[in-house]
């Protein structure tokens, strides 16, 4: 819920969606608060034909998907946030910066209150890359460098931006940990009531019929428990705890580091060359692709002394 924008969660039930109905025009009576039917939106999914007409009747709203775009969205507010940055003509460093600082900051906000579909979290990918290497919200240039490998941390060779893929599986995870801790918090006890009921959170399976948030936190928990290593106790890693931090972390994997990482990104270095050097090492300015064409057209012969051996796919 926010400032005024509400999303509701039920079942594709006529009965349910006439008590929901019910409820909001005693809401109308008591507190003189109408919902805007011409801006209110309605997404079934796995319904007949039949049962969408029937809920769609009930209802009388617009029909809709997801991702849900309304004035609240993530996507929207990214979107305009990178509108006004585009015209300020910042350098790749200062891109990165950006990306990694304020916007992140807005993810890890969303992230910590709702489970994002992978669709959203592809959607906001794909507009961080075409800022870094276009400027703008728009796919404008072919990337450099993948963005797999600028998420690396800048000691392994990345540009040491956040994976939100990965940073928004390691947030599920926090809450598997706060139903395997059974926390005193109202919708975990209501969890274990509902699904759970007295079995084993860790041996337990998602239900057919489970909603699509438990069977996404379901689908994550699969994939952290191979970093627990007590099933009793849910040690992470060897901890009592888990944090976003380290799931995140475990994740991404180590992949070594680098050597001449301390080298480029020393604090006496300005930031816009120290990008710059982190394209040329593995051989993808397009400084080359100049060099060939002006010795093609002049016969001119430039020496240069390429230090990355090995390309980045």
């Amino acid at each position: 819920m926010f400032a005024d924008d509400l999303i509701m969660f039920c079942k594709a039930d006529p009965t349910i969606l006439q008590h929901i109905m019910a409820v909001l025009h005693d809401f109308n009576e008591y507190a003189r608060l109408k919902a805007n039917i011409q801006k209110s939106q309605m997404v079934l999914g796995g319904c007949s034909h039949e049962l969408w007409r029937k809920c769609k009747q009930i209802m009388g709203l617009q029909d809709s998907n997801f991702p849900l775009k309304h004035l609240g969205v993530l996507i929207t507010k990214i979107t305009a946030k990178l509108k006004i940055w585009a015209s300020r003509r910042l350098s790749h460093a200062g891109r990165a910066m950006l990306i990694n600082i304020v916007v992140f900051g807005m993810f890890n906000y969303w992230v910590s209150i709702f489970i994002l579909p992978t669709e959203v979290v592809n959607k906001i990918t794909q507009l961080f890359r075409n800022y870094l290497w276009g400027g703008i919200e728009e796919f404008k240039r072919v990337p450099l460098i993948s963005w797999q490998h600028a998420c690396l941390p800048k000691a392994q060779g990345g540009l040491g931006l956040k994976d939100f893929t990965a940073w928004n599986k390691a947030t599920i995870a926090k809450v598997i940990w706060a139903i395997a801790r059974k926390k005193d918090i109202s919708w975990v006890k209501w969890l274990h009531g509902r699904y759970i009921r007295g079995k084993s959170w860790w041996n337990f399976t998602s239900a057919p019929d489970s909603s699509w948030y438990y069977k996404k936190i379901y689908q994550i928990k699969e994939i952290f428990e191979q970093g627990c290593t007590n099933q009793s106790t849910w040690d992470w890693q060897g901890t009592s705890h888990y944090t976003v931090k380290q799931g995140y972390k475990w994740l991404m994997g180590g992949n070594g580091k680098v050597e001449w990482a301390k080298l480029i990104w020393a604090r006496s270095n300005t930031p816009r060359y120290a990008f710059i050097c982190w394209v040329f090492i593995p051989q993808r300015l397009p400084t080359r692709g100049v060099y060939y064409s002006v010795k093609t057209q002049t016969g001119l012969k430039i020496g240069l002394n390429w230090i990355g051996s090995d390309r980045i796919e």
